[in-house]
């Protein structure tokens, strides 16, 4: 079953771009409809508003912790 609501990668490596052309034909296109990989601010208003994105991520919300670092993150921030 589905469960990708959305993938955003924010300035991925010039790799990530090279495996995901070799990967793509092989997943599913609505699939692929929902990974997003950004390289600028532009990118991510197609996704999210720009009062909810956070100032480091070029939009206008002061909250910053509404996002956690994947180095940071722990099996308590996730929801099964």
């Amino acid at each position: 079953p589905e469960t990708l609501a959305l993938m955003v990668l924010w300035k991925p490596p010039t790799i990530f771009w090279a495996v995901y052309k070799m990967v793509v034909p092989f997943v599913d296109k609505k699939t692929r409809g929902k990974i997003i990989m950004a390289y600028k601010q532009s990118d991510l208003t197609h996704a999210f508003d720009v009062d909810t994105l956070p100032k480091t991520l070029g939009g206008n919300a002061e909250d910053e912790e509404m996002l956690i670092r994947i180095q940071d993150l722990s099996r308590d921030d996730i929801d099964y």
